[in-house]
């Protein structure tokens, strides 16, 4: 108070006279079209990138590994950076059926700086996307990415000096390896790496090589169906962990398939971490609601096969149907709408829809909703199921 006192108000009058003349003496020069913030900003996280597949390098039957570049002519002329962990969304038009799928980056962040992608696509029996990509791409592929994402990263001021990796999948260690043994991040990394036998231990002699080269890397091999020397048998289980991992507190990270997730899971609550020690990957795509134990249509109540889905983009609104056993979004996609989708997991959400009627599903490791979803009635149609017909609001959203 004692200095709005002191002011003097007649001062105040020379104010426009001082900005007039600054603006008077100041260059006529046009304001910059963008300004370095933003043009950084989206180089970080642009919409999409226009990508070209310059490498293919099958692995086995079942595996390629594909090089991804920069395609400058077609818009963008580097990478985005990221950090070791992370994910990118790939937008697929497989003869007009529209649709995308969420790959794990395997290469390190310094791989981007020089201008490669590295992704590991795997064929699966009934993958619609991923065999298709198997099948059809080759050198000079053009692809369409979006920026990357995931929250499965190292944070040195949230997570322990130590990081235990339990890879049911290999993808996102192999990336976070890479970065500790380039020195963009620092910490110890221990990577226990379960399979079937060892025909299934994908990228073995990268990850030893990485592991002879920086010694904060060290890779415990860990055999559920074959008894070899040299490796652990029956898998990871929380005696397995305890005999590796270091004194004092440590960070747990982990990622596979649904089974092993699940299995993960329950054995990081057998050890007692708590919640803010333990981070997983993105589980990908969900299929058959049947599934999961918790579907309602096992003991709650009588699903139909079949759900109708009213839709409402903008001012269109049209009805679709399909299966309950797929989620809101796969249904969406297989009746030509398009609908926004990024990581397919529940994680993003970017997916973020308005549900105005009708009874839904998602299962829990996918239920990443806030509260205030939950209160005004939000879902992720990505790994959210109808149990009944319902009524939905999504944002407009082109391929």
């Amino acid at each position: 108070m004692a200095i709005l006192k002191n002011l003097d108000p007649s001062k105040f009058g020379s104010i426009v006279p001082a900005r007039e003349a600054a603006f008077s003496a100041a260059p006529a020069n046009p304001l910059p079209e963008i300004y370095p913030v933003n043009a950084i900003a989206k180089q970080l996280h642009p919409e999409k990138q226009y990508l070209k597949v310059v490498k293919v390098q099958p692995m086995g039957p079942m595996f390629v590994v594909y090089e991804l570049a920069p395609d400058p002519e077609r818009g963008t002329e580097k990478l985005a950076w990221f950090k070791a962990g992370s994910c990118i969304c790939i937008y697929l038009d497989i003869d007009g059926y529209k649709t995308s799928r969420t790959y794990t980056l395997t290469s390190s962040p310094g791989k981007a700086a020089n201008g490669i992608y590295r992704l590991i696509i795997m064929r699966f029996p009934d993958g619609k996307c991923s065999n298709w990509i198997v099948d059809n791409w080759k050198v000079g592929t053009e692809v369409v990415a979006s920026e990357p994402l995931g929250k499965m990263n190292y944070n040195p001021i949230r997570d322990g000096k130590t990081v235990i990796c339990l890879a049911g999948s290999i993808n996102a260690f192999l990336s976070m390896a890479g970065a500790v043994a380039e020195g963009i991040d620092d910490y110890n990394l221990i990577i226990i790496y379960e399979a079937e036998s060892t025909k299934f231990l994908l990228m073995k002699e990268e990850l030893d090589a990485l592991a002879a080269a920086c010694d904060k890397i060290k890779v415990v091999y860990t055999l559920t169906a074959e008894d070899k020397e040299g490796f652990e048998k029956g898998g990871i289980t929380a005696d397995l962990i305890r005999r590796v991992a270091p004194e004092g507190s440590w960070s747990v990270f982990y990622s596979g398939p649904p089974p092993f997730s699940m299995k993960a899971k329950a054995v990081i609550s057998e050890l007692g971490i708590e919640p803010k020690w333990a981070r997983n990957e993105l589980n990908g795509e969900l299929h058959n609601a049947e599934f999961f134990p918790t579907w309602p249509g096992k003991h709650q109540m009588k699903v139909p096969d079949t759900v109708n889905i009213t839709v409402k983009i903008r001012d269109k609104v049209q009805t679709v149907s399909g299966s309950s056993r797929d989620t809101i979004l796969q249904i969406l996609e297989a009746n030509g709408v398009a609908a926004p989708s990024k990581c397919r997991s529940g994680e993003c959400s970017y997916c973020h829809s308005k549900l105005n009627k009708g009874e839904v599903y998602c299962p829990e490791p996918w239920e990443m909703r806030k509260e205030a979803d939950f209160k005004y009635g939000y879902i992720h149609p990505c790994c959210t199921f109808a149990l009944e017909d319902i009524e939905i609001e999504i944002p407009y959203f082109q391929y």
